[in-house]
């Protein structure tokens, strides 16, 4: 599943020859792309591929929370970056990320521990990526479990978050 806003940075144009190669592999697999915006690329040869559920239009929390709720993982295949609200949002559904390898995404998506991490601009290897979490089960497993420790209890948690709020207040306030 990808969401978010559709924009030219967040990789759609390589996510979605990604998605024609992954289903010659795993014909079962489908992928729903929800969010408003423009696409920077010409859609119309993936309307009407029943894999493909494109969804370009608001979606409201709950419809969104569903759909997380129901993928196997989000794909964030973002050509750059800063940060993204869409992995902690995946992470609240105990779902793993393959992201790619611009911006805060390797310090919030640690390879092989919450997710995945790729080249930008590779459908090689974001195909591979999305394969593997398909087909592996015990990596697809480990993955869940290391987010629902990290979020329950680890670093993500917010007792750990509270923590490191009173450290930053208690020394800007020394």
């Amino acid at each position: 599943m990808f969401f978010g806003q559709i924009a030219s940075n967040k990789g759609l144009d390589i996510l979605f020859p990604a998605m024609l190669e992954l289903h010659k592999a795993l014909p079962d697999v489908k992928l729903i792309v929800a969010g408003r915006g423009k696409y920077s690329f010409d859609i119309t040869p993936y309307k009407d591929l029943d894999y493909f559920d494109i969804r370009n239009t608001f979606i409201p929390d709950y419809e969104l929370a569903t759909l997380i709720q129901n993928s196997l993982f989000v794909v964030c295949p973002y050509k750059d970056a800063t940060q993204s609200g869409v992995v902690m949002s995946a992470y609240a559904f105990n779902k793993p990320v393959i992201a790619t390898n611009v911006g805060g995404f390797p310090e919030q998506v640690i390879h092989k521990k919450y997710g995945l991490i790729i080249s930008p601009n590779n459908v090689e290897e974001l195909t591979q990526a999305m394969e593997l979490l398909c087909t592996d089960d015990v990596l697809l497993t480990n993955l869940q479990h290391n987010i629902l420790n990290a979020c329950k209890h680890g670093e993500y948690s917010w007792e750990q978050i509270a923590l490191e709020m009173r450290e930053t207040y208690t020394s800007m306030h020394k």
